[in-house]
């Protein structure tokens, strides 16, 4: 079974609900396709479940946790970014992020530099180097697990 969640919105109790209803043994495959933070109330909250959900297979900052449309990191460029940036990156894994709409975009903030990254450019703050977001045009190399043994690019 493939089960797709999207749209959460910082609204913990929305993921809860829909986790519930969601298997993930054997076969079964969950995808979350983005819009998990942004104006919700709980978006903290939303990552540490979605990081939980990794966290059972053992992850290491070498593995890669894909983070589709708003993740409220550069939402208000307030403290309360700050605070939430510094969480995710004490996370043991990498935030791979790509923006959506709602979010200041990281090439317009100045602490943001360019760095190569899997075969493509990302933007990354030197404070937080666990936190890459996507440069639009780019393509990346990630071994996604489909094949076995084999590259995928993405």
């Amino acid at each position: 079974m493939l089960c797709a969640i999207s749209d959460i919105h910082g609204h913990i109790h929305a993921l809860e609900e829909a986790l519930e209803n969601v298997s993930l043994s054997g076969d079964n495959r969950l995808v979350l396709l983005g819009d998990y933070t942004d104006y919700g109330p709980r978006s903290g909250e939303v990552l540490r479940s979605i990081y939980g959900l990794q966290q059972r297979q053992g992850p290491e900052k070498e593995d890669v946790l894909i983070i589709l449309g708003d993740a409220g990191v550069n939402y208000y460029l307030t403290r309360s970014d700050y605070d939430l940036k510094q969480e995710l990156n004490d996370l043991p894994i990498t935030l791979f992020l790509i923006q959506g709409n709602h979010e200041e975009r990281p090439e317009e903030i100045d602490t943001y530099e360019e760095r190569p990254w899997r075969g493509g450019v990302v933007y990354a703050e030197p404070e937080f180097p666990s936190l890459l977001f996507a440069k639009d045009g780019e393509i990346y190399d990630l071994d996604v697990g489909l094949y076995d043994e084999e590259e995928t690019t993405v």
